[in-house]
């Protein structure tokens, strides 16, 4: 939507996977970068709930999650293959042939 759209990356040109324990940075790292303000975001949010309830089981979630979806999105060709079939299964039609990634990542999350 509208703004420049960032190169994607090979997979060589990303760090590693991130493994079990890994930190907030190492994740965020390991993201492609479309996807990176959206973690720190996340992160944020959770920093600051975990500021008010003295309990960073909200930090840990958030690190958790993502960090799972590093190697989730990692196949670009899979992930979005896996979305597509995640919207049609939820909506009853399949995404366009040509509809941006993200589009199709909102129609799931919106279902969901």
């Amino acid at each position: 939507m509208g703004g420049p759209t960032l190169p994607v990356p090979d997979e060589e040109d990303l760090p590693p996977l991130p493994r079990e324990g890994a930190t907030p940075a190492e994740i965020r790292s390991a993201l492609h970068p479309e996807y990176r303000a959206e973690f720190d975001r996340d992160y944020r949010a959770a920093l600051v709930v975990a500021g008010q309830s003295l309990d960073l089981s909200a930090v840990h979630e958030v690190v958790e999650s993502w960090r799972r979806r590093c190697w989730f999105t990692r196949d670009r060709d899979s992930y979005r293959e896996a979305m597509r079939r995640a919207a049609e299964l939820l909506t009853g039609e399949a995404p366009p042939a040509d509809e941006p990634l993200a589009v199709t990542e909102a129609r799931v999350h919106s279902h969901s």
